[in-house]
C-alpha cells in the first residue's frame, strides 16, 4: 500500500514537471522560438529509475538531473534570438557600428592594416636623388610609384601622391642605372624624405646658364641633349650625363621668360668649360630707314632675329612720322602718311600678332599726346572746319583693348571771317589717372568793314572770356575745370585786343607748373593749384626739364640729366625721388623701359640699346631712324625722344 503512494506522489511530480515544460514551450512560442523540447524519453527512464533511490530524495533530485542542461540551451537560444530581433530592427546603427568593430579589427593587424588604409587613404611621398659619385642632385629624373610619375627637379626632389601601403618605388634616368627598392608609403604624414643614389653610366657635363643682359644665373633653366634633360640649380648649373664616346652633342636650352638656345655642349668633365647666355623673351619695335622706306622693325632683347613689320611705302613724310610704344609694350601707336595723301592718319599695331589696323583718319591733323595705360590720347584740328566755328579742335582717347574712339573735349569758336575769336588746347600732359590740359583764347583781325559797335561788343566778348586748367580722366569720365584764369590788369579801347596766356611744363613725373600771363606761376598737383611765388618767369622758361620715364609698374622713374658735358642715367622712384646714377659720364640718354627690370638707352640719336635697370653694360639692339618730334615731358610710353 505504502509504495503504490510513492508511485503516485511520483507521477504527480512528474506531471507537474510536464506541465512546466509545456508552459515553458508556449511562452517560446509566443515569442516566437523555432524549437520544441521532448519529454518522453526522459519520463520513461525517470520512471526506470525509481526504484534506485530513496522516495523523498528521488523525489527531490530527479527534476534537477533531468531538466538543468535542457533549460540552459533554451535561455541561451532565447537570448540569441530576442538579439537577432532587436539587431534586425535596428539596423541603421547595428550594420555601421558592425563596420566599425571589423575595421578596428583589422586596423589592429600590421599585415591587414596597410592593405585597408591603401583602399581609401593617399598619402605624398617625398623622394630625393643623388648621383652615387658627385652627390649632386640628378634633375629630370623619373620617378615611378603604383603608376604614377613624377620628374625631380633642380634639387634632385620629386613628390608623388600615392596610395598607403608597401610597395615599389623605381628611378630612371638615361645614361643611368635604374633602381627599384621597396617603400612603405605611411598612413600618417612621412617622417622623412627617402633618399636614393643613380649611378652614372655615361660622362657627368657641367653647364652653367646666365641671363645675358644682366649676367646673374638662371635657374631652373632645361638643357635638353641626346634625349636627356638636366635642370640648373640657383647657381644656374645643371649636370648632364652624356656619353663618354662623344666629344660634342647638339643641346637646346630653354627657360621660362627666356628664348630658347641651340648650342654645342663639350663631352667633358671640366666643370667651367660650357657656359651659356639665354636671352629674356619679348622684342623691341622701332622705325628704321635701313632698306631705304621707313619701316617698322622689331628684333629681340640681344638685337637678335631682327624682322620688318610693317613695310615703308615709299610715300611716308619722315620728318612727321611717329611711333610710340605703350608702357607693356603691347600696342604701338603710328602716326604714317603711308598712302601718300595730304594728311597722315593714326595706326594702331598689335604687337601679339604685328597686325596693323587704322586707329582714325580724316581731313584733320593728328597730334600724338601718348599713351595711358592702353588708351592713346591725341588731338585733332579739323582742317576743314573754319577758325571762328566751334569743334575745330578735339582731345581724344583711342581704346586699344576695345578698338574704339572717345572725345574727352572740344573747343569753342565764335565771330566771322574777319572779327574772330577762337579757343585751343595747350599741351596736354599724361599724369597719374588722368589728362591734364589748358584751353584759352585768341582774338583775330582780318581786312574787312565792321562797324564801331561791332567792334565793341567783339573786344569786350574776347576780354570777357577766361583761359583754363582742365583735368579728365582717360576714359572721358571726371572732367572738370581745376581752375579759371580771367584778364586782369587796366586796357584801352584802342589797345590790341588781349587774353590770358597759359603756358604748361611738367617739371616732375606728376606735377605742373603753370605761367599765367608771362608773370605768376601755379603749380598743378593732387587736383590742386597753387601759387609758386618763389618761380620766377625766367625760372620757368630757363629751367632743364627732364622726361621722367615710368616703368611699367608705376613704382619707378628713368630719366637722364646733364653733368660734365656729359650724361648720367638715373632711377628714382616713382616720384623721381631718391634717384640712384645706374651710369655716368656716359652719351647715352634714356628711351623707354621694357618690363621693371630693363631700360632702353639711346646714343647719337641713332643707336638703340638695352642694359639692366640696376645698371650694367648696354648690348646694343640696332641702328634705328629718329623722327623729327620730340615729346619732352611725355613719361606714360617709349620711343618719345
Amino acid at each position: 500500500m505504502a509504495k503504490h503512494t510513492h508511485r503516485d506522489k511520483h507521477q504527480a511530480d512528474d506531471d507537474a514537471l510536464s506541465n512546466d515544460r509545456a508552459l515553458d514551450r508556449d511562452e517560446e512560442t509566443t515569442e516566437g522560438s523555432e524549437t520544441d523540447l521532448p519529454n518522453t524519453g526522459q519520463h520513461d527512464n525517470n520512471r526506470q529509475d525509481d526504484t534506485a533511490f530513496d522516495t523523498e530524495s528521488a523525489a527531490e533530485e530527479r527534476p534537477a538531473a533531468r531538466v538543468v542542461q535542457p533549460e540552459q540551451s533554451m535561455v541561451a537560444q532565447s537570448k540569441l534570438q530576442r538579439f537577432k530581433r532587436w539587431f534586425g530592427r535596428h539596423k541603421k546603427l547595428t550594420i555601421p557600428g558592425t563596420v566599425i568593430v571589423l575595421l578596428a579589427l583589422l586596423a589592429a593587424v600590421p599585415v591587414t592594416r596597410y592593405w585597408l588604409a591603401g583602399l581609401v587613404l593617399k598619402q605624398q611621398l617625398s623622394v630625393t636623388v643623388d648621383d652615387s659619385v658627385t652627390n649632386k642632385p640628378v634633375s629630370n629624373a623619373a620617378v615611378s610609384i603604383n603608376g604614377h610619375q613624377a620628374a625631380t627637379d633642380a634639387q634632385g626632389h620629386a613628390t608623388i601622391r600615392t596610395k598607403a601601403g608597401r610597395t615599389q618605388l623605381t628611378v630612371s634616368k638615361n645614361y643611368y642605372q635604374s633602381v627599384t627598392q621597396p617603400v612603405l608609403v605611411p598612413i600618417l604624414k612621412q617622417k622623412g624624405t627617402i633618399n636614393l643614389k643613380l649611378k652614372a653610366t655615361g660622362r657627368q657635363v657641367s653647364v652653367t646658364i646666365v641671363n645675358k643682359l644682366t649676367k646673374k644665373p638662371v635657374s631652373g633653366a632645361t638643357i635638353s641633349a641626346l634625349e636627356t634633360k638636366a635642370t640648373t640649380d640657383k647657381n644656374g648649373v645643371a649636370v648632364l650625363v652624356l656619353p663618354a664616346d662623344k666629344q660634342t652633342v647638339d643641346a637646346s636650352i630653354s627657360g621660362n621668360g627666356y628664348n630658347t638656345l641651340t648650342q654645342k655642349i663639350t663631352v667633358t668633365t671640366d666643370e667651367k668649360a660650357n657656359n651659356a647666355a639665354l636671352t629674356p623673351s619679348g622684342n623691341v619695335y622701332f622705325l628704321s630707314d635701313q632698306s631705304g622706306t621707313l619701316d617698322v622693325v622689331k628684333t629681340n632683347l640681344d638685337g637678335g632675329n631682327r624682322k620688318v613689320v610693317v613695310a615703308g611705302t615709299g610715300k611716308e613724310d619722315k620728318r612727321g612720322t611717329v611711333l610710340l610704344a605703350s608702357r607693356d609694350w603691347k600696342y604701338l601707336a603710328l602716326l604714317s602718311k603711308r598712302d601718300g595723301g595730304d594728311n597722315a592718319k593714326l595706326y594702331l599695331i598689335d604687337t601679339g600678332n604685328d597686325s596693323m589696323i587704322t586707329m582714325d583718319e580724316g581731313t584733320a591733323q593728328f597730334s600724338p599726346v601718348g599713351w595711358s595705360d592702353h588708351r592713346f590720347i591725341y588731338t585733332v584740328t579739323r582742317t576743314n572746319v573754319q577758325l571762328w566755328e566751334a569743334n575745330r579742335q578735339a582731345l581724344k582717347s583711342y581704346d586699344a583693348d576695345a578698338k574704339s574712339i572717345g572725345t574727352l573735349d572740344q573747343v569753342g569758336g565764335v565771330g566771322d571771317n574777319i572779327l574772330t575769336s577762337y579757343e585751343d588746347f595747350g599741351t596736354p600732359y599724361i599724369l597719374k589717372n588722368e589728362i591734364v590740359y589748358t584751353t584759352q583764347w585768341h582774338a583775330q583781325q582780318n581786312p574787312g568793314s565792321y562797324s564801331a559797335q561791332t567792334w565793341e561788343l567783339w573786344r569786350d566778348g574776347v576780354r570777357a572770356r577766361q583761359a583754363q586748367l582742365h583735368s579728365i580722366h582717360p576714359d572721358g569720365s571726371n572732367g572738370h575745370v581745376v581752375k579759371s584764369y580771367s584778364l586782369t590788369g587796366p586796357t584801352n579801347d584802342y589797345s590790341p585786343v588781349a587774353t590770358v596766356a597759359l603756358y604748361t611744363h611738367a617739371y616732375e613725373p606728376q606735377s605742373l607748373w603753370i605761367l599765367v600771363d608771362n608773370s605768376t606761376v601755379d603749380e598743378y598737383e593732387d587736383g590742386q593749384v597753387k601759387a609758386q611765388p618763389t618761380v620766377t618767369t625766367d625760372d620757368f622758361w630757363t629751367q632743364n626739364y627732364a622726361t621722367y620715364l615710368i616703368s611699367p609698374n608705376g613704382n619707378n622713374t628713368f630719366w637722364n640729366e646733364a653733368r660734365d658735358g656729359k650724361q648720367t642715367l638715373l632711377v628714382g622712384d616713382a616720384d623721381a625721388k631718391n634717384g640712384q646714377a645706374i651710369a655716368k659720364l656716359t652719351d647715352y640718354v634714356a628711351y623707354g623701359w621694357y618690363t621693371d627690370q630693363y631700360v632702353l638707352v639711346a646714343k647719337n640719336a641713332s643707336e638703340l640699346y638695352i642694359m639692366p635697370a640696376s645698371g650694367d653694360d648696354a648690348i646694343k639692339l640696332a641702328d634705328y631712324y629718329k623722327p623729327f618730334v620730340n615729346f619732352s615731358g611725355y613719361g606714360y610710353g617709349y620711343g618719345g625722344l
